[in-house]
């Protein structure tokens, strides 16, 4: 075989190799086959259409992105889009209308109260916040502010036990007269406000207080009028006749700390004066 005749031969094996090449749809440089006849070639050089086989093919293909894109689906808005389309984005993915309108649940037990819970369904449609988004994350808040709580309460129990040991070990034996003038002194000078008062902001024990509740009271016990111990009818009856008559006396005033005094004196002499 003449080299000659060889190089013809496998010249023309060659170039059938590059037109079968061109006639394939995935190979070769150049990618025009009938059937896309007058496309553009910056076109025809995407590999989305080089993988077309025939005109039946890219139909189908064009028919199955148009039910992808349907009306259900939304584009998200790039970083330069404006609120306006921010918001409409956010109506289409199922944000309400307004705050109003999340129907959000607070628990039986919420430790949230009302002003919270309006500023929270503000910053949640601010931020674009879809309704379970936003319950899950209310019920997240609720859940930190009843550990808090509890927390708090448990820390004020330990310290006011710890407060009310400490005054019954100074006190001992004397422990219970001294709450009971606490007591008589707080309904004296504010009664059940004074009192709430005081337990709210966690000094209802505090030994302090206590103790000032305890001086005021004795003070006032101090200056309480005392019994005359009159020794004759008339000195007992001028005594009662002087009480009756005074009007700022504490057997006149239910709310005076020595109102309790003030009545078993009166009724002591009452029965001096009629035991004879």
């Amino acid at each position: 075989m003449d080299f000659l005749d060889g190089g013809k031969k496998e010249q023309t094996s060659q170039n059938n190799g590059g037109n079968a090449g061109g006639n394939d749809n995935t190979g070769g440089s150049e990618f025009k086959p009938e059937w896309l006849k007058g496309v553009d070639e910056t076109l025809l050089n995407e590999p989305s259409v080089r993988i077309m086989k025939d005109l039946n093919s890219l139909v189908k293909s064009y028919v199955s992105a148009q039910k992808a894109i349907g009306a259900d689906k939304v584009v998200v808005p790039g970083k330069n889009a404006t609120p306006e389309q921010w918001s409409e984005f956010y109506k289409k993915v199922g944000v309400p209308e307004s705050e109003d309108k999340y129907g959000l649940q607070r628990d039986e037990k919420s430790p949230v109260d009302e002003a919270f819970f309006g500023e929270f369904k503000k910053a949640a449609f601010s931020s674009g916040l879809l309704p379970h988004q936003a319950q899950a994350l209310l019920g997240t808040f609720e859940n930190m502010a009843k550990g808090n709580t509890e927390k708090f309460a448990a820390q004020v129990k330990e310290e006011s036990e710890r407060q009310v040991a400490a005054l019954r070990n100074e006190w001992g034996e004397a422990f219970d007269s001294k709450l009971e003038t606490i007591k008589e002194t707080v309904d004296r000078f504010g009664g059940d406000e004074l009192r709430a008062v005081l337990k709210q902001a966690g000094l209802g024990t505090h030994p302090a207080i206590a103790k000032l509740f305890v001086q005021i009271g004795e003070s006032l016990k101090e200056k309480a009028p005392k019994g005359l111990e009159p020794k004759t009818p008339m000195e007992v009856k001028k005594s009662i006749e002087e009480i009756m008559s005074d009007r700022a006396h504490p057997y006149h005033n239910a709310d005076h700390i020595g109102h309790a005094a003030a009545v078993k004196e009166v009724e002591a002499l009452f029965q001096k004066q009629f035991s004879k």
